[in-house]
């Protein structure tokens, strides 16, 4: 299993963090203190991402800002943030369901 490699560039306000290699458990958490750092309008591209475990999706959805913004995912893992309560809108924005609202 590859290292997870992360890659930031800047788009004006907005941070793109290119990711690659294998997601677990530790690059969530890792990420998610990069996250709170980054603040909002942070774009994650998982699309080289070659182990994308779903639970390590889950806890970056969980802490995530608003402005999160998730692309590259297979519908398994839209999904499985649907299950959480999350979901991802047709230009990646991660959104989070309110209580009772059940998905589309």
């Amino acid at each position: 299993m590859r290292r997870l490699q992360m890659v930031r560039e800047q788009f004006g306000s907005a941070t793109l963090i290119r990711l690659r290699g294998a997601f677990d458990l530790p690059q969530a958490l890792e990420l998610r203190g990069a996250l709170h750092q980054l603040g909002n309008d942070v774009i994650l591209d998982f699309s080289q991402v070659e182990d994308l475990r779903v639970h390590a999706l889950g806890v970056v959805a969980q802490s995530a800002q608003p402005g999160l913004h998730l692309l590259g995912l297979r519908q398994h893992h839209v999904d499985v943030l649907g299950y959480l309560g999350f979901d991802v809108d047709d230009g990646g924005r991660l959104l989070r369901r309110e209580a009772g609202v059940g998905a589309q």
